[in-house]
């Protein structure tokens, strides 16, 4: 599945891409109802370091879209909270979907 990557106000990295790729994975092994994911990186006008790199991913679902969103001083560390919640997200997508 194709990823599709926005960067606002951040130069694109091949680097980032294939660690955000990797992280992405653990995500798509857990469903094989995925449909789409997009990931935007952004840096804020904070003040302070830890509040400037942002990272937010979508995952498309049948009838669902899963989104989180992380701030933190490093985009690698934003792209881990923003999946760990999604695994938590899919998660709850899951057993709502097998309750009905």
């Amino acid at each position: 599945m194709r990823i599709n990557y926005e960067y606002h106000d951040v130069a694109s990295s091949e680097v980032l891409e294939n660690f955000t790729q990797n992280k992405v994975q653990h995500i798509l092994k857990r469903s094989d109802r995925i449909t789409g994911v997009d990931v935007y990186f952004k840096v804020n006008d904070a003040q302070l370091p830890r509040d400037r790199m942002t990272a937010g991913i979508r995952v498309e679902l049948p009838g669902e879209t899963l989104f989180a969103e992380a701030v933190n001083d490093e985009f690698q560390k934003s792209v881990a909270q923003a999946t760990d919640e999604l695994l938590v997200q899919l998660e709850k997508y899951k057993a709502k979907s097998a309750n009905h």
